[in-house]
């Protein structure tokens, strides 16, 4: 755990110790895979890949608090097109 920098948390635990022995991972957590596959979606396109990048790395290093301040800083990049002009308000 110490070589990829991961918190001793009991699901860090649970995945080198799954890894180790060859056994499957009896954890499966959905939000994880969740957060797993908008990171993969941000990393197809040049204008979201750093942030798609940055959101798996503190993913995989099981960083929540971290995770949750990335979540923040992509959703606050998003434009806001309420205050864009309509088309039909034209």
């Amino acid at each position: 755990m110490a070589q990829r920098k991961l918190v001793p948390t009991p699901d860090n635990y649970a995945k080198i110790f799954a890894e180790i022995s060859g056994t499957p991972s009896m954890t499966n957590n959905g939000a994880e895979q969740v957060l797993q596959d908008i990171a993969e979606y941000l990393q197809k396109t040049e204008e979201t890949a750093a942030s798609g990048n940055a959101l798996k790395t503190i993913i995989n290093q099981a960083d929540w608090a971290q995770c949750g301040t990335e979540l923040e800083n992509i959703l606050s990049s998003i434009p806001d097109d309420s205050k864009a002009a309509q088309p039909w308000a034209v």
